[in-house]
């Protein structure tokens, strides 16, 4: 197991404010620094005193003038009672895990509880654990899938694929359209207002009578206007056509369902009759009124 500290690439003048400064100052100060700059300083005021104040001039003031730039590279420091530290380590798939483990001095006084991985057997920090959603096991994170969906964790060979958006998912997020047999993610299926089944959204149509949203082999089409509108509310004629309910109406004499422009009112009862029934009953008893 590769340890290592989640600082290790923090850059010394950002733990300690004037650290640059304080830098600059010992280097100036340092003997083989002064050496150097006394060096070249005596060799330009030698040229100097050689040449014109033209284009040499200010060629031999660039070449010749002494410039010490300075940077941290590393700082050594000791810390002093028990503090928290993170470390970030990694197993053999190179995925980076982080836990938190308490110092005092040179001694661990604290660190993470360790659980078995139900994959390898491998005793680990619990943090490292997670619970496969379809066996119920523990393992280790880089040992099993993440759910693109939930964000849950399975073992690789029993997630899906969704169909529709390429997205991987736990088989409890899955579900199989109706009608075409794919299967998607169900967030990303559409459910149809009359049956609940889950359909693709391009197998789904609204229903021209309540604009509920289903699927579209449970829509019929009225042979009354052409409208397509959901099959549970379907009527029948007796001439075996298909209409709306809103668009048919009972004969209350013989019980059989016709095309509302087919039955009138009874002038004597009140009674929805259709055209049989005038037949039937014309010159008997009070007159039916026709349309």
């Amino acid at each position: 197991m590769n340890v290592k500290t989640a600082e290790a690439n923090v850059h010394p003048s950002s733990l300690l404010a004037g650290l640059e400064g304080l830098v600059d100052s010992h280097v100036s100060r340092d003997r083989d620094v002064r050496q150097f700059r006394d060096f070249y300083e005596r060799r330009l005021e030698r040229e100097l005193t050689k040449s014109d104040s033209g284009e040499r001039r200010d060629k031999l003031v660039n070449d010749l003038s002494p410039h010490v730039t300075s940077d941290v590279s590393a700082i050594e420091f000791t810390i002093a009672g028990p503090h928290v530290a993170e470390v970030v380590y990694r197993f053999q798939r190179g995925m980076p895990y982080r836990s938190l483990i308490e110092i005092d001095g040179d001694r661990v006084t604290a660190e993470p509880r360790r659980n078995r991985c139900g994959f390898t057997s491998a005793e680990v920090p619990e943090e490292c654990l997670e619970t496969c959603q379809v066996t119920g096991r523990r393992g280790l994170r880089e040992l099993m899938a993440r759910s693109d969906v939930s964000g849950g964790y399975a073992v690789p060979e029993s997630m899906l694929t969704c169909s529709l958006t390429g997205r991987q998912m736990l088989q409890t997020e899955a579900e199989t359209c109706a009608i075409t047999g794919d299967v998607a993610a169900r967030d990303a299926l559409a459910k149809s207002e009359l049956s609940g089944r889950y359909v693709m959204p391009n197998r789904t149509a609204v229903c021209e009578f309540t604009a509920a949203r289903v699927a579209d082999d449970e829509l019929r089409q009225s042979c009354v206007s052409g409208k397509w509108f959901r099959r549970d509310e379907a009527v029948v004629f007796v001439d075996g056509t298909t209409a709306h309910a809103s668009e048919a109406t009972k004969c209350d004499f013989s019980g059989n369902v016709y095309r509302k422009a087919d039955c009138v009112p009874s002038a004597y009862s009140g009674k929805d009759a259709c055209e049989g029934t005038r037949r039937r009953v014309a010159g008997v008893g009070p007159r039916l009124r026709s349309q």
